[in-house]
């Protein structure tokens, strides 16, 4: 199933869309925006499916989702289900967006958005009650409530990524030009065999230094890296094709099906036929 592209709709005399969404139920409806988002769960509980991550939620559930990150929230049991939804363009940061900003704090957190950010622990209690509360402000107390939201975000450290690399924007994650020209190199071969030999030639490195060089740039050894992407793109071809798994995992490349298994059940949680009938499982509820 491939997600619809969701238009925003911002009231009159607002830079962005803010509102209580307040449901008997949360439908699955597999979307995405050119806009970040930022959902509060203040009552409800379910399955979340970001990008190519899908997880259970619950009261207190807080995510900053990157613009073109396909995602929706499928609720379950029965009573109000209640949750605080922001979506924002970069023009609420003025004139040149996030190059506006300066480097790192809030910049850095919106540019990490791109996989899904999940923030719990401190992070979550320390904007909880201004969330819960933003709806009811007036449109530039709302403005100066997220930008503080954001703000105490970038500060915190309980937060985690979601989904993989290959579900972002810009999936290159490099702060340098050497690390964007070899991620662009890993990204169109990683369905093939990518010796570490000839990555760190594409980046002019010895293979030593480049593996502190990856590490550090990007927050992932070589390996892992490319695992992720094969495994972002398996998934994608489960919800999206009805090819057979063992052909899935050749297409991901994975040229071992046991290896691609256990590699995807200690990623996702799931196995890979299991994630399918999940996914489809919320499409079908969705649907009736």
């Amino acid at each position: 199933m491939r997600a619809f592209l969701e238009r925003l709709k911002v009231g009159e005399g607002r830079l962005f869309y803010c509102a209580e969404r307040v449901a008997p139920s949360y439908p699955f409806a597999w979307h995405y925006h050119p806009e970040f988002e930022l959902t509060y769960i203040v009552s409800s509980r379910g399955r979340r499916f970001i990008g190519d991550h899908i997880g259970n939620y619950e009261d207190g559930d807080l995510l900053l989702i990157g613009p073109n990150l396909p995602h929706t929230w499928a609720s379950e049991g029965e009573g109000e289900h209640r949750a605080v939804v922001i979506q924002f363009g970069e023009d609420v940061f003025g004139k040149g967006g996030l190059q506006g900003l300066s480097p790192g704090g809030v910049r850095t957190l919106l540019e990490q958005s791109a996989l899904g950010l999940r923030f719990f622990g401190a992070a979550e209690a320390k904007v909880a009650s201004a969330l819960r509360g933003i709806a009811a402000l007036s449109p530039v107390r709302q403005l100066a409530t997220l930008l503080t939201v954001l703000d105490d975000l970038s500060t915190e450290g309980d937060v985690e990524s979601l989904s993989s690399r290959l579900f972002s924007v810009d999936g290159s994650g490099g702060e340098t030009h050497s690390v964007d020209r070899v991620c662009g190199y890993i990204h169109e071969h990683y369905r093939e065999r990518i010796p570490l030999e000839r990555a760190a030639e594409e980046a002019a490195m010895s293979v030593s230094a480049f593996c502190r060089f990856f590490k550090r740039t990007t927050g992932k050894t070589f390996s892992r890296y490319v695992n992720e992407l094969r495994l972002g793109n398996a998934c994608r071809l489960l919800v999206q094709t009805e090819r057979n798994i063992a052909q899935i995992a050749q297409d991901s490349g994975f040229s071992n099906l046991s290896h691609f298994n256990q590699a995807f059940l200690a990623s996702k949680k799931l196995r890979p036929g299991e994630y399918r009938r999940v996914f489809r499982k919320g499409v079908e509820a969705g649907s009736s």
